[in-house]
């Protein structure tokens, strides 16, 4: 059975978010039911305006809890970088983490942290975007731009099979390296998910 977690705008412009089995059952319930979530009883009507599918109620709560922890506005940069058509905005983190990647444009980099958050994700989040882009790749989508996600510092990655094109593709685009492997003037060159 699938499970979802979803945000809901208030009509005092608040968030609300839950899980559930059934989306559009909780939705009436939230709007109409006596049986709703006692914060949106007071603040009705609500909008659904992001949801996102897991497999199972156990993953849907450890999401929940997780959106629950980001600050308002990382809140709307998700729910932004997403559709606002509820039922098209079920995409994966995952799926989320590949079209971020995407859109980061040449002569600019992003942070792993950086997409990690703009895609829903928690702090410890960031430790799987290379993880979820390399089997992205394996799976077809050869555009990734690995060379414009770095860490937090500006530091690059490199290893022995990749340093020499990553290298000449910083200097296609205009990015300069210090003598450590970091990106000269990062915070210029720094490309933030709004």
């Amino acid at each position: 059975m699938k499970y979802y977690v979803y945000i809901l705008e208030c009509a005092d412009g608040s968030y609300y978010i839950g899980s559930t089995n059934d989306l559009e059952k909780r939705l009436h319930s939230h709007n109409y039911l006596k049986s709703g979530a006692r914060y949106t009883k007071i603040r009705r009507p609500v909008i659904m305006k992001y949801n996102e599918v897991h497999k199972d109620r156990g993953h849907a709560l450890s999401r929940e809890a997780e959106l629950k922890k980001l600050t308002r506005e990382q809140k709307t940069i998700l729910m932004k970088n997403t559709s606002n058509n509820h039922t098209a905005a079920m995409k994966t983190f995952s799926d989320r983490v590949v079209e971020l990647a995407l859109m980061v444009p040449a002569g600019k980099v992003t942070t792993y942290g950086l997409i990690a958050r703009a895609a829903g994700g928690g702090s410890m989040a960031s430790r799987s975007i290379t993880g979820i882009l390399g089997k992205a790749y394996k799976a077809g989508e050869k555009n990734i731009p690995f060379h414009r996600i770095v860490y937090s510092d500006g530091r690059a990655w490199f290893d022995s099979t990749h340093e020499a094109k990553r290298r000449a593709l910083y200097k296609k685009e205009g990015i300069q390296l210090d003598k450590k492997g970091r990106i000269e003037d990062f915070r210029d060159k720094l490309f933030e998910f709004k």
